[in-house]
């Protein structure tokens, strides 16, 4: 399979099925434009991610994510995500990870802070090109999520899949990226999950490699909460400052 990949046309097939998928779920994220659609309560937030990923032994990752979030119209300390994995390389682009990752809720009414935690399955495709304009990286990861949290009844059970593509601007230390993740339930929770469509984030931005295995990434993200009925559902404009630190 891999010698296949590196012929030309195999190349250019793959690109084009990478595009087609991320644009196949962005009208998922303008679902506001539809009649039918709910009232959407707007919000502007500020997350700023950092990521660690590095081999360990052999063919064996560990990936750590530190991610905290300030929403209410960047008023407020919302979230704190720390997520911890252990991954392994079974393909030359191809790893799987299973992992925990542990929310903390500050801004829940009554509820401060309420805790969620989620153990999760993860597989992710890392496919680049060298072009004579520059490098183009496309990424597919799928995660498969088990929730647990301290103000719901029950184990909610979600999928979600993410298309990132980065493009380096010629021989520079600059990129453009851009992703679209959408989040499906899959089952449903008295009063709390409903399965089908939970949510979209649809981001651009532009980064710059400071070194080797560490990137610096500025990027607008639009973010679609379907609510459960009668609660608006949520249209959230984040700002991300995002330091990736891979070591693929």
């Amino acid at each position: 399979m891999i010698r296949v990949l590196k012929k030309p046309a195999c190349k250019l097939g793959l690109v084009v099925k990478a595009a087609i998928l991320l644009l196949a779920q962005l009208p998922l994220c303008d679902l506001t434009a539809s009649p039918a659609a709910a009232q959407v309560e707007k919000d502007w937030g500020l997350w700023a991610p950092i990521y660690f990923n590095a081999p360990i032994r052999k063919r064996w990752w560990g990936y750590l994510e530190l991610n905290p979030r300030i929403n209410n119209n960047v008023q407020r300390f919302d979230q704190l995500l720390v997520r911890p994995a252990i991954g392994f390389r079974f393909l030359r682009n191809g790893y799987v990870y299973n992992g925990f990752c542990w929310i903390s809720n500050y801004n829940i009414p009554g509820r401060i802070p309420a805790n969620e935690y989620r153990i999760f399955q993860q597989a992710l495709f890392n496919n680049e090109w060298n072009t004579r304009v520059g490098k183009i990286v496309i990424t597919n990861r799928t995660r498969l999520e088990e929730r647990l949290s301290d103000f719901v009844n029950g184990c909610a059970v979600r999928a979600r899949h993410q298309v990132r593509g980065t493009y380096t601007i010629g021989k520079t230390n600059w990129y453009l990226a851009g992703s679209n993740e959408l989040f499906i339930n899959l089952n449903s929770l008295p009063t709390d999950i409903k399965s089908g469509f939970d949510q979209n984030r649809l981001y651009a931005g532009i980064g710059r490699n400071v070194s080797k295995h560490t990137s610096v990434e500025l990027g607008y993200q639009w973010q679609y909460v379907n609510r459960i009925d009668p609660v608006d559902d949520l249209g959230r404009s984040c700002v991300m400052v995002q330091i990736f630190n891979n070591w693929y």
